[in-house]
C-alpha cells in the first residue's frame, strides 16, 4: 500500500510539472499575441507558478479540465494517505 501511495505521489508531482509547463506555454502564447498591441501596462507577472510547500495552487493559464484531473488525483492521494495512517497507527 505504501508503494502505491508513493507511486501516486510521483504521478501527482509529474502532473504538477506538466501544469507549470502548460502555464508557461500559455503565457508565451499570450505574449506573442500581445506583441502587436501596446497596452501600456508593462510585462506579465510570472509568480504563482511554483508548487512550494504542502499545497499546489493553480497556475495561471491552466484549463479547467487539466486542473480537475489534478484535483481528483490530489484528493484521492490525500484520502489514501489518511486511511493508510489510520490502518497502521
Amino acid at each position: 500500500m505504501d508503494d502505491f501511495i508513493l507511486s501516486l505521489a510521483t504521478v501527482r508531482g509529474a502532473i504538477e510539472q506538466l501544469l507549470i509547463k502548460a502555464s508557461k506555454e500559455a503565457e508565451v502564447d499570450l505574449e506573442d499575441e500581445m506583441l502587436d498591441v501596446d497596452t501600456g501596462f508593462g510585462e506579465l507577472d510570472e509568480d504563482g507558478a511554483q508548487g512550494d510547500g504542502p499545497t499546489f495552487s493553480r497556475p495561471r493559464g491552466v484549463t479547467n479540465r487539466d486542473w480537475r484531473v489534478y484535483e481528483v488525483l490530489d484528493e484521492m492521494l490525500r484520502e489514501l494517505h489518511e486511511k493508510f495512517k489510520t490502518i497502521w497507527a
